[in-house]
């Protein structure tokens, strides 16, 4: 017999300050349920890592002010299906860098 314990409901906000229990290492939210995500390849790693260098070098030689995330902010995606997704890299301008600076953004 295969039983499968259904997750509660979990609401963006409670998603975005971390008021819920992921039962995996690493989850997103889908339309209210969390979602498992798989590990990572450290190929994939490798290159966003590599981006986000690039991209702070190149905003610091040309005196250009943005914000560069790599990994673990969450964002909300609004399409048939509200969910959040981890982009590896993100490229902000400075009025969206201040916007989501206390969401783990270096």
């Amino acid at each position: 017999m295969n039983l499968t314990v259904k997750q509660p409901k979990v609401t963006f906000e409670e998603y975005v300050a971390g008021q819920f229990d992921c039962p995996w290492s690493d989850c997103l939210w889908v339309e209210g349920e969390l979602v498992e995500v798989p590990p990572e390849s450290g190929l994939n790693n490798a290159i966003a890592i590599f981006l986000t260098v690039e991209f702070k070098l190149y905003a610091r030689m040309n005196g250009v002010e943005l914000g560069i995330c790599h990994k673990d902010t969450d964002i909300e995606v609004k399409s048939t299906k509200h969910r959040t997704r981890k982009p590896d890299v993100m490229v902000l301008s400075p009025s969206l860098n201040a916007a989501i600076r206390d969401r783990q953004c270096h």
